[in-house]
């Protein structure tokens, strides 16, 4: 996720108020440097089927990822990312189905400079 961030504020030259990201980036650590940012994060909630009670907050939890935690048990946080789906899924089929676009064989901006600019991405950001 903050590789991200940074490659945003280099291009726009501000940071957005809000982050809606792939329930993939949705680690604790990165949820507390982006918190830290003063930017909001939205991501789905992780279910985990070990957790006795998973809406009980973990004693690990910092106060970043309880916020966070908190805030995605919302109905407006819910609605906010449904949102997501409906852009960046799209754009993710339509690469898919239309354009023959289905794997890239290497990861990372360096290994990859046109994927890197393609325009599916796993995060999406808000203003």
């Amino acid at each position: 996720m903050e590789p991200t961030l940074e490659e945003i504020h280099e291009r726009l030259g501000a940071k957005p108020e809000r982050y809606l990201v792939d329930g993939d980036y949705a680690k604790k650590k990165s949820i507390e440097a982006v918190t830290d940012q003063e930017i909001t994060i939205y991501a789905p909630r992780p279910v985990n089927p070990k957790t006795r009670d998973p809406e009980q907050r973990q004693r690990v939890d910092s106060p970043q990822v309880a916020a966070w935690k908190k805030r995605m048990d919302t109905d407006e946080a819910k609605e906010l990312y449904k949102q997501r789906a409906s852009t960046i899924e799209t754009i993710n089929g339509d690469l898919k189905d239309h354009r023959g676009l289905t794997r890239f064989r290497v990861r990372g901006s360096t290994s990859s400079p046109v994927s890197s600019s393609c325009p599916s991405s796993p995060i999406t950001c808000c203003e």
